[in-house]
């Protein structure tokens, strides 16, 4: 009997030890199943964090387009009030010389006013005598 029982026990610790080492190829296999994983975990870490990174990117230019597009319209206003203060200063320019023109133009007719002047008094006092004249 206690041979029979040796070979019982010889058998369950072949068997164990069979088991022992498909089981060991098993936890092999899923160790570098793990290893993938986390080479494929670590992967897509990366691959979120650089799509991330371009998404703030792109955010970031679209800002900017949109800064240097206000730019531009400031720039044009800028320019045009800057046409606008040189249109003003062209008039005033204008307007002086034209002041200053009448100004030479009153003194060369200047000395014609006095004829003028003694008319226009004639006429006046010529007026005031007419009955229908509404002055006193």
């Amino acid at each position: 009997m206690a041979e029979a029982e040796l070979d019982k026990h010889t058998t369950l610790v072949t068997d164990l030890t069979r088991r022992i080492d498909e089981l060991q190829v098993k936890a092999d296999e899923a160790a570098r199943l793990k290893d993938q994983v986390d080479e494929y975990v670590f992967y897509l870490d990366h691959r979120l964090t650089l799509a991330l990174i371009i998404h703030r990117y792109r955010h970031a230019a679209d800002r900017l387009q949109k800064t240097e597009n206000v730019m531009e319209k400031y720039k044009k206003k800028l320019q045009e009030g800057a046409d606008l203060r040189q249109h003003v200063k062209v008039c005033s320019l204008e307007y002086n010389h034209v002041g200053h023109f009448n100004d030479l133009s009153f003194s060369h007719w200047k000395h014609k006013m006095p004829i003028s002047s003694t008319r226009t008094q004639r006429l006046r006092r010529t007026t005031a005598r007419s009955p229908h004249s509404s002055h006193s």
